[in-house]
């Protein structure tokens, strides 16, 4: 099979996940100037997530770019690829919301393309394609509903407002062609993709965990609206391989949310529960006292939340706003033993022990909670 993004958050937990559940071969593009050195890449994101090392007889990794034809590949690998792979794995994504949709439009939206193509090349091949909740900010009927199911309608002024939600809507847009042109396509909606439910290992450059770290640095949450369902990436991947190990899964969308909606009160009130006290401040107390700690995690977003001063960033997907079915995606789970835990205190405190914070409660284990 061929997985995109390996070298991400998400992307190294599908490629663990993958190589535990089947005994699949699993070829990766990788940005790299050669393919030692897009191999070392893999190897990379493997460590600094503590996932194990991959065994090179099983993971290849080719130096390339989706954005280019032929993902900038030797004709004749391409045409290997194309002949030999029967799984396509589409999840690679620039996820920074601060980005406009030019800057990102050849990552997202014609990296899927190519990807598309390269899918319908030879042989006919699955796709599973990793999209986002923030699709269904959209003028539909099945968005508003928040169905698992195609989205034909525009974009709603919210999703038009990031470049990375609008790129990822355009993206859906090509497969849903592709879909109707006879190409095998799952389409799979991901939620705030969190830390490791047991080590707490999250990508550091996520919105909500410079949330987290910033926070707790200053002692304090802003007293906004943001709020999110937590999916963490250990049980997101089983519940994405899983699904690609189901025939039936082929045509459909699922919801990969299936976990109720937390908010900044929530959290503040769990991370006091495990020894780490915040208190909330007013937005702009708070952007204030982040931009007096130059060293904090949030103050590279400084200029960015300076524009929201509602406290609504458009990093922050609005689900509390939100209808999200996740019926047929717990169905399909149902008898896995595949579940999201719940959020909570021994989550989110493991969330901060990962962080290496000093906590109030040093004899307070909260790994051993779950």
């Amino acid at each position: 099979m061929l997985l995109t993004g390996v070298t991400g958050f998400v992307g190294a937990h599908l490629l663990n996940e993958l190589l535990h559940r089947t005994g699949s071969r699993v070829h990766c593009v990788v940005r790299a100037r050669d393919d030692g050195s897009a191999q070392a890449r893999v190897d990379a994101a493997m460590a600094e997530y503590g996932l194990a090392p991959v065994d090179t007889g099983r993971v290849r990794a080719y130096a390339g770019d989706l954005a280019q034809d032929r993902f900038s590949l030797p004709e004749e690998l391409y045409t290997r690829l194309a002949s030999s792979v029967d799984v396509v794995v589409n999840n690679a994504a620039s996820v920074s919301a601060a980005q406009s949709y030019g800057t990102i439009r050849g990552a997202n939206v014609t990296g899927t393309h190519h990807v598309l193509r390269f899918a319908a090349r030879t042989r006919l091949k699955r796709v599973h394609h990793i999209s986002t909740l923030a699709v269904l900010l959209a003028d539909d009927p099945v968005a508003r509903q928040g169905l698992e199911a195609r989205i034909s309608g525009r974009p709603e002024a919210r999703l038009r407002s990031s470049g990375y939600w609008l790129s990822k809507w355009v993206a859906e847009q090509l497969v849903n062609t592709a879909a109707e042109r006879g190409l095998p396509v799952t389409i799979h909606r991901l939620a705030r993709v969190s830390g490791h439910s047991s080590t707490g290992a999250w990508a550091r450059g996520d919105f909500w965990n410079r949330i987290l770290g910033g926070g707790l640095r200053i002692g304090a949450l802003p007293d906004t609206r943001w709020a999110d369902r937590f999916t963490p990436v250990d049980h997101v991947a089983a519940a994405v391989v899983e699904l690609m190990l189901q025939p039936r899964s082929t045509g459909k969308v699922f919801h990969i949310a299936d976990t109720p909606v937390v908010d900044i009160a929530d959290i503040a009130r769990w991370l006091s529960e495990t020894g780490h006290p915040v208190g909330i401040l007013p937005w702009e107390q708070w952007v204030k006292e982040v931009a007096s700690d130059p060293d904090n995690p949030m103050a590279l977003l400084i200029p960015h939340l300076r524009q929201g001063v509602s406290g609504r960033a458009s990093d922050v997907l609005p689900s509390e706003e939100q209808n999200v079915d996740c019926r047929r995606f717990r169905e399909a789970l149902d008898s896995t033993g595949i579940t999201f835990p719940a959020p909570g205190p021994a989550l989110f405190g493991r969330y901060a022990d990962a962080l290496g914070l000093p906590s109030d409660h040093p004899e307070t284990t909260a790994g051993s909670a779950l």
